[in-house]
């Protein structure tokens, strides 16, 4: 499968991605695209030209997206941009018959929202997004368990991600733009999706609050917390931390079951599950998670595997994070 880059202004996923993707038997990452962005922009994002980049990786570098598809014959593009130009770039993409993986949270407006709902792409074409905590192998073993009615039916799920703090990221990123979204957006995701995917259930209603509370030179809110109701009636809360300068746990989830729970601390060894009998360990391990998730998404796309979230559950958690954000801003 021939994988396309489009965009070299990340400053975690162009290099990341490009680096996971060429480990995965069966790809071959034919070449990238910077989608027209400046040189400057370039480097203050992903801290090398983009002349570096093609160097780096061994790969070819096109200045227009339509260059890299014609020249390269691209069956798959990641792409790997700011929020606010992955909609169009999606769309386009998959009205073509080319699978996407698109840097999440791939949109942060309504008007990106509304260009997600208008795609008509082929039911052969895979659109995927990320990346996600499913693939963290505890919480895999936890879902399982929940499925399987280890705990009886869920009633209550608190998610915890941290991502420590923004003063971390280049200092002339986009991250920094508001225009480009806020904890809400690309933080929330991770919980979001959590959420649905251990319910499987949709969020049919969500409240939070936000404020800076250390990070104060930051455009965003640094701690979020926000409750939810879901579908089927499950009560879901999640905090995020974008304050964080210490060793923490990146992500956590708890499961509250008519008959028992499931806890899952990552900086821990192991998953708990609380029933009448007692408490009970299970295992985890420490994967590369971020290769395992993009070859997944490969499996997918050559229709071997269906474990990526497809476009109906991306316009989903993109409503759900602008909903929040819509109450994030009234409070203000």
């Amino acid at each position: 499968m021939r994988v396309g880059i489009a965009g070299l202004d990340s400053f975690f996923f162009s290099q990341m991605y490009t680096g996971a993707l060429q480990s995965i038997p069966g790809i071959e990452v034919a070449g990238c695209t910077t989608l027209g962005v400046s040189e400057d922009e370039i480097v203050n994002n992903a801290g090398l030209t983009s002349a570096e980049f093609g160097a780096k990786f061994n790969i070819p570098v096109y200045s227009q997206l339509e260059e890299l598809l014609e020249k390269e014959k691209i069956d798959a593009v990641c792409i790997t941009t700011r929020p606010t130009a992955i909609p169009g770039i999606m769309k386009k993409l998959a009205e073509s018959g080319i699978h996407v993986f698109a840097s999440k949270p791939v949109a942060v407006h309504a008007e990106g929202l509304q260009v997600l709902e208008s795609i008509a792409k082929s039911s052969s074409t895979v659109v995927s997004a990320g990346l996600t905590a499913r693939f963290e192998p505890a919480f895999i073993q936890a879902r399982e368990r929940v499925r399987n009615g280890d705990i009886g039916a869920p009633t209550a799920i608190r998610v915890l991600h941290q991502h420590g703090m923004l003063k971390f990221w280049p200092a002339k990123s986009w991250y920094y733009e508001e225009a480009e979204g806020g904890i809400e957006h690309f933080l929330a995701w991770y919980c979001l999706d959590l959420l649905r995917w251990f319910s499987d259930q949709e969020i049919v209603q969500i409240y939070g609050f936000a404020g800076k509370t250390v990070d104060h030179e930051s455009p965003h809110a640094d701690v979020l917390k926000a409750v939810c109701r879901m579908s089927s009636g499950t009560l879901g809360s999640f905090d995020v931390l974008f304050n964080v300068s210490y060793p923490y746990p990146s992500n956590e989830i708890e499961i509250i079951g008519t008959h028992g729970a499931i806890r899952v601390q990552q900086d821990q060894a192991d998953g708990q599950v609380f029933t009448k009998d007692g408490r009970q360990s299970f295992g985890r391990t420490n994967p590369d998670t971020l290769t395992g998730e993009l070859a997944a998404w490969a499996a997918a796309c050559r229709g071997e595997s269906q474990r990526c979230i497809d476009l109906p559950a991306i316009v989903q958690l993109v409503k759900s994070s602008l909903s929040l954000r819509e109450h994030l801003s009234s409070q203000r």
